[in-house]
């Protein structure tokens, strides 16, 4: 399946890249890609069993690597740091879809809210 028709918005990513000294997380330099953002708010079972309440859902291509604790921001943001960025929103679970050879297709994120 060719999802590349369906991935219209830019979104910009933050990975976590290890926790500071104080115990605050850091973050890798923000990149962007093409993907699809949803405004969806629904109660989902995480991989872990926690009852996780998402406020939109986001999907990538394959090419692009996230995990749980990673930062999604609509648009792009050059900010360093996503936890400064207003509506930059946290990677609560991930979902991934595969096509008809079991080949990787996309990856859908379910992220939540600030706190």
């Amino acid at each position: 399946m060719n999802t590349a028709p369906y991935f219209k918005h830019t979104i910009t990513y933050w990975t976590k890249s290890s926790i500071s000294g104080y115990g605050k997380p850091t973050f890798a330099a923000p990149s962007t890609y093409s993907g699809r953002w949803e405004a969806k708010q629904s109660v989902r079972r995480s991989q872990t069993q926690q009852e996780i309440a998402y406020t939109h859902l986001v999907m990538t291509p394959s090419s692009v690597s996230l995990s749980i604790g990673d930062y999604l921001y609509l648009g792009t943001s050059t900010g360093a740091n996503p936890l400064l960025v207003s509506n930059a929103l946290e990677v609560g679970d991930i979902e991934t879809h595969y096509n008809t050879n079991g080949a990787i297709a996309f990856y859908v994120a379910y992220v939540v809210g600030k706190k």
